[in-house]
């Protein structure tokens, strides 16, 4: 059974995929994503210094499991204090508060989503212990992986 062909990604798409596979894995060469998103390595390494993806990978290995849970702390301090406020005026908090509780909540939502990369990984590390047991089958799953992947990309 193959995969069905995919639709051309838009550059915008290519972007994302791209910075999902910088960020995922440190093994990746440039010319790999490259070559798996169809870009230039120009391009690539113009998208990894103007986006600073550098610098993002490398805070990334520690940010997600120690950030979350102080942004979670500060919006719940934050909630409590305002709704503590003995000024019935002062506890609907004021629009920098709230302001700061609506940038908190964003944050939580994007680390608490799996990222692609995270999808990516999981992915080749399935493709890599079926291809020890069977190379055809892992090239079929390889295929739809792909597809997968950059089905997931268009959706961001």
């Amino acid at each position: 059974m193959q995969a069905k062909q995919q639709k051309q990604l838009s550059k915008t798409e290519q972007k994302e995929l791209a910075k999902a596979l910088y960020l995922s894995n440190l093994e990746y060469t440039n010319k790999y994503i490259a070559e798996s998103v169809k870009i230039t390595e120009k391009t690539l390494r113009v998208w990894i210094e103007d986006g600073k993806w550098r610098e993002i990978r490398e805070a990334h290995n520690f940010s997600e499991d120690e950030l979350l849970p102080v942004w979670q702390k500060q919006l719940k301090r934050m909630t409590d204090f305002i709704e503590s406020n003995k000024d019935e005026k002062l506890r609907f908090g004021s629009s920098k508060e709230y302001d700061a509780m609506i940038k908190l909540n964003s944050a939580i939502r994007t680390f608490s989503k799996p990222p692609l990369s995270f999808t990516i990984n999981n992915l080749m590390n399935f493709i890599n212990y079926i291809r020890s047991a069977d190379v055809e089958l892992a090239k079929q799953i390889g295929e739809f992986a792909d597809s997968f992947i950059k089905n997931e990309a268009s959706k961001k």
